[in-house]
């Protein structure tokens, strides 16, 4: 191999080294059939994905502070059953 070729491959994985460590890892994309929500999570200038795990079996009375929404929302919905 030409001696100039080498160099400047061997100055190439000089600064690959030096630069690699800044980069941000490299995330495994997220599965949409495994997860039914995400958050962004920042990281760094950039950021990723992180599935959150969700549970599908909350009902109105597990949700605090939120009584008077929460009537509201029965009385809405007892209107639009009776016509109304």
């Amino acid at each position: 191999m030409d001696s100039r070729l080498q160099s400047f491959l061997a100055r190439a994985e000089q600064v690959l080294a030096r630069l690699e460590p800044l980069l941000p890892a490299v995330r495994a994309e997220l599965d949409w059939n495994r997860s039914l929500a995400a958050r962004w999570q920042r990281d760094g200038r950039s950021g990723f994905l992180q599935p959150l795990a969700v549970s599908l079996d909350l009902g109105l009375h597990d949700l605090l502070g939120i009584d008077a929404q929460r009537e509201q929302l029965a009385r809405n919905t007892r209107q639009f059953v009776a016509g109304l």
